[in-house]
């Protein structure tokens, strides 16, 4: 299923035998663009987005690689080489209650100090698979970020939400700018 921005789909109904998701992320840079890091992480927030977690236990990025059933499988530093270039797998049904939205987030690491912006990144992207039969199994969702990202040094690519007992995931396809803790506490206003 290709997704749009705000399209949201029915995650663990629509795919009742799925124990683990992976969210795959992946991205190319224009032409001429210097090398530089993008990082995927994992927000989990209560419902509305508000986080009252802490920063270095509950979010799931490269200093901490796993929380609350979010692990973070591989961290590519330049982006090179073909296909997904970081992904995080999710065993929805090991997230605490009190968690009711991960918001899931590319960002460009040191992208203000370094002025990089997503207008030097081509071909990003957001995938969702079943992690126990790996990357080459059939997507479950994808969604093709479009759009005018120029300024950004982030971009909310999409969150899993609890809807009763079942979870499900919006396209968010929203930019801002700064780093991943900014982020973090910018996201119940991006």
């Amino acid at each position: 299923m290709n997704l749009v921005k705000g399209e949201a789909m029915d995650l663990t109904k629509d795919n009742p035998g799925v124990k683990k998701f992976a969210f795959a992320a992946g991205w190319d840079l224009s032409q001429g663009a210097e090398a530089f890091d993008l990082d995927i992480f994992a927000v989990p927030t209560a419902a509305g987005g508000k986080f009252t977690g802490d920063h270095n236990k509950d979010v799931v990025f490269f200093n901490n690689l796993s929380a609350h059933g979010i692990k973070l499988d591989k961290d590519n530093r330049t982006g090179e080489g073909d296909g997904d270039d970081e992904t995080m797998v999710l065993d929805l049904s090991a997230v605490p209650t009190g968690f009711d939205e991960i918001w899931c987030v590319i960002n460009i690491y040191q992208g203000d100090e370094k002025g990089q912006r997503f207008g030097q990144v081509e071909n990003s992207y957001a995938r969702i698979y079943d992690a126990e039969k790996g990357p080459t199994s059939t997507e479950i969702a994808k969604y093709e970020l479009r759009g005018d990202f120029k300024k950004f040094t982030a971009v909310v690519m999409g969150k899993f939400y609890r809807k009763g007992s079942e979870w499900e995931f919006e396209a968010v396809g929203k930019g801002t700018t700064g780093s991943i803790l900014d982020v973090t506490n910018a996201i119940p206003n991006i």
